[in-house]
C-alpha cells in the first residue's frame, strides 16, 4: 500500500485496441502492478551507481518496446491461466478450494464470478 501511495508501484489497467475484427480488450490488469522509475531510483540505487541506465523506461513499460509483442504475451498469460483454472472444474477439485481461491479460479477460467469481474 505504501509503495502505491508513494508512486513506486502503478496499477496496470486493461485497455482496448482496434483490430480488423473490431475492438478487443487486452487484459493487462492481470499483471497487477509494476514498479516505476521512482522505485528503481529508490531501491536499485543501492545496487547500481546509475539505476536509470540499468533499468530504463522501456524495461519498466514493455508495451513501449512493442505493443504487439506485449499484447501477445498478455494473451498467452490469460490463456495459460484459463487452462490451469479449468482443470480444477474438470476434475472436481474446485470443491476443495477455499472460498477466495474458488473466486479467483472462477475468474481465471470464465472471466467472471457470479456476474462480477475481478475489478
Amino acid at each position: 500500500e505504501w509503495l502505491i501511495k508513494n508512486g513506486e508501484l502503478e496499477k496496470i489497467d486493461d485497455y482496448e485496441v482496434d483490430t480488423p475484427e473490431g475492438k478487443k480488450t487486452i487484459n493487462a490488469s492481470r499483471l497487477g502492478y509494476r514498479i516505476t522509475d521512482k522505485f528503481v531510483t529508490h531501491y536499485f540505487g543501492r545496487v547500481f551507481d546509475n539505476p536509470a541506465a540499468a533499468i530504463n523506461e522501456d524495461m519498466l513499460k514493455p508495451e513501449l518496446q512493442s505493443e504487439e509483442v506485449f499484447m501477445d504475451g498478455i494473451e498467452n498469460l490469460c490463456d495459460a491461466q484459463m487452462k490451469s483454472a479449468l482443470n480444477y472444474f474438470k476434475d472436481g477439485t474446485i470443491k476443495y478450494a477455499c472460498p477466495l481461491l474458488k473466486i479467483v479460479l472462477h475468474v481465471m477460467a470464465y472471466g467472471h464470478y457470479e456476474g462480477k469481474s475481478i475489478h
